[in-house]
């Protein structure tokens, strides 16, 4: 199995984790890791909700 360069906590917001995150690519936001043309490698991500969004499909409002 590849090499996880970038691990994520499901339970904690992207802004929590031990290696920050962002939800976006942007030339003001600095790169986490570089890797080499080539290269084979692993990265865990969250959704664009940062875990906003859960599986509880429940239609009942509480």
């Amino acid at each position: 199995m590849p090499e996880v360069l970038f691990r994520v906590d499901l339970n904690k917001p992207m802004e929590e984790q031990d290696t920050p995150g962002h939800n976006r690519w942007h030339p003001d936001i600095p790169a986490t890791v570089s890797v080499n043309p080539g290269a084979v490698f692993r990265i865990e991500c969250k959704d664009w909700t940062d875990g906003q969004i859960k599986n509880n499909d429940d239609p009942v409002i509480p």
